[in-house]
């Protein structure tokens, strides 16, 4: 089965790799996390502050240009006036308040008084200057503008959209002010209106690039384009390299590379193992238990590319594995897996997928087996910690070894499962680092041209991520199925089992894995894998303990 996994699973400074492992050496399917991400829709944010002080500076001078308004000349205005062009803003302040003192009702003294307290930070002090200046003259040059701007600190973002639309109608090429009118439209959950002017700001002003990518790439990060989302904030680091706004882009870019997979990825794992009982067991069934142990070697690499983004995605992939006994080597096993997944997000809720896979499998570099399957599914993420995946499977397959008997022994035919999981995000426990739990439950059928495995199952599945301390996280994963073959077992030329009727196994694994990841790229994991098949036809009952030893790089 390929596992469905929260969308919510990650760990702190690295993802969780799932590679689609569908044979049982590996421990367990690790999350491989889809959780989109929601835009900061407010200043509360570092991010947003950061480029709010951007936009300030960058917007100083187009205040201090608000035209005068004829009044009586006044040696503090003036000063005020001075000292606000050149940056003191205490000056400036002290000048204004004492002009104001005199004559305090000046539209001028009052203008420029407002601007100082804008560009210091005092946006409500700000408010109130200039409602005293609309009180006084209404059509003063700029108020809309100053007012927008008031707002905009103050974050009352209807108020901001209205006075700075009222401003660009009497100045539409203010480039700094439809920045500002899209940042207001963005907050307001209208990303059309942004886009729109975050365009036309730059258009009107080349130099503020890094400012509108900045925003744009905050509108991608609220698509789910995350893509998009890396490509803009790398244009605020090139464009503006060592700023407070650069420094903020390459924070998002950090943690889209840990939340989103890249349009590529490659990786590369080797390691060690001991294996108990030497057979070819898949999550189906077993073939050839041995009753010998040896350890072994193993290797994995793979890739994957994705195509689209957002809403809509086809990611296509290649894996090559190998196992590899020091002894025994009729046991050795190479699987070549191309496989291919499409996603597309219904709504924000609701997210359909469909996967195919084509495997081909060795065992000591003879053909063994060959499989197709589709698997379409379908998850609602129900609220922030809790997601639901249900889903079919078939599988054809064909398998290519010699058997005594075909009628009872060619397993070549098709296996169906259907099942569904719900997820839990789980608070941190013992560390930092996310947890997560599954409930899950998977029926399966298998038809074959040999009678002798014709069987029905039905597998309860638990699976619990826990973070630990120090970076490490474990994954316990544990299920028992019930199955009942259609027929009884064969046990030799001309012998079954009336007996006992007709075949029942139950099949009990465990499998845990204790992983810790070293930077972005590498990957320790220790696994331990148990499985016990018990049946009411003594000649299939078996233990098996497998152990590893795995290092990957992911790039």
């Amino acid at each position: 089965m390929i596992g469905c996994v929260p969308r919510f699973a990650t760990r702190s400074g690295q993802v969780m790799k799932a590679r689609h492992l569908d044979h049982p050496e590996r421990a367990v399917s690790r999350p491989e996390p889809h959780e989109p991400i929601r835009a900061f829709r407010t200043f509360g944010s570092s991010a947003c502050r950061i480029l709010a002080l951007g936009v300030w500076l960058l917007a100083a001078p187009a205040l201090s240009e608000v035209p005068a308004v004829d009044s009586p000349s006044d040696v503090q205005t003036e000063r005020g006036a001075h000292a606000l062009r050149d940056g003191r803003l205490d000056d400036a302040r002290g000048h204004l308040e004492a002009a104001l003192e005199i004559t305090p009702n000046d539209p001028r003294a009052l203008a420029l008084y407002a601007q100082a307290q804008l560009l210091s930070g005092d946006a409500l002090a700000a408010l109130g200057t200039l409602d005293r200046l609309r009180q006084r003259d209404p059509n003063a040059p700029g108020l809309d503008y100053l007012m927008g701007l008031a707002n905009y600190r103050l974050e009352d973002w209807t108020q901001t959209r209205d006075h700075l639309q009222a401003a660009l109608e009497n100045v539409p090429g203010h480039a700094v002010g439809h920045l500002l009118l899209g940042v207001a439209y963005q907050n307001l959950d209208q990303p059309k209106e942004a886009q729109r002017e975050f365009a036309e700001a730059a258009r009107l002003d080349p130099s503020l690039e890094a400012q509108v990518a900045y925003r744009r790439g905050l509108l991608s990060l609220g698509s789910q384009n995350y893509r998009e989302a890396r490509e803009f904030f790398e244009t605020v680091g090139d464009r503006l390299p060592g700023s407070p706004l650069a420094r903020s882009a390459a924070t998002w870019s950090t943690y889209l590379m840990e939340i989103a997979p890249r349009p590529w990825e490659l990786y590369a794992t080797a390691g060690i193992g001991y294996d108990s009982n030497l057979n070819l067991a898949s999550d189906d069934d077993a073939f050839l238990v041995s009753d010998e142990s040896d350890g072994r070697g193993i290797f994995e690499a793979g890739g994957s590319y994705q195509f689209g983004g957002g809403s809509r995605s086809l990611r296509v992939g290649q894996t090559l594995y190998g196992h590899f006994y020091f002894d025994d080597t009729n046991f050795n096993q190479q699987i070549s897996r191309t496989w291919a997944q499409a996603v597309v997000q219904l709504d924000p809720r609701v997210t359909a997928d469909a996967r195919y896979t084509f495997e081909f499998a060795w065992v000591d570099m003879s053909q063994f087996r060959q499989t197709q399957a589709i698997e379409p599914g379908i998850t609602l993420q129900i609220n922030s910690v809790l997601s639901a995946r249900a889903f079919y499977r078939y599988d054809d397959r064909d398998f290519f070894f010699e058997t005594p008997s075909p009628e009872l022994f060619d397993r070549t035919g098709e296996v169906q499962y259907g099942g569904a999981d719900l997820y839990w995000s789980l608070p941190p426990l013992l560390s930092s680092q996310p947890s997560w739990l599954r409930i899950g439950y998977l029926h399966r059928q298998e038809s074959a041209r040999g009678d002798q495995y014709d069987a029905k199952g039905n597998q309860p599945i638990v699976t619990l991520s826990l973070g630990l301390p120090a970076e490490f996280s474990a994954v316990l994963d544990g299920r028992i199925e019930w199955r009942d073959y259609d027929e009884p077992a064969y046990l030799g030329p001309g012998t079954f089992s009336p007996a006992t009727g007709t075949r029942e196994d139950r099949i009990s694994q465990l499998r845990i894995a204790i992983q810790r990841a070293f930077g972005a790229h590498f990957e320790l994991e220790a696994n331990y894998g148990y499985t016990n098949r018990n049946s009411n036809v003594p000649s299939f009952d078996y233990d098996r303990h497998v152990v590893g030893l795995l290092a990957t790089y992911l790039y």
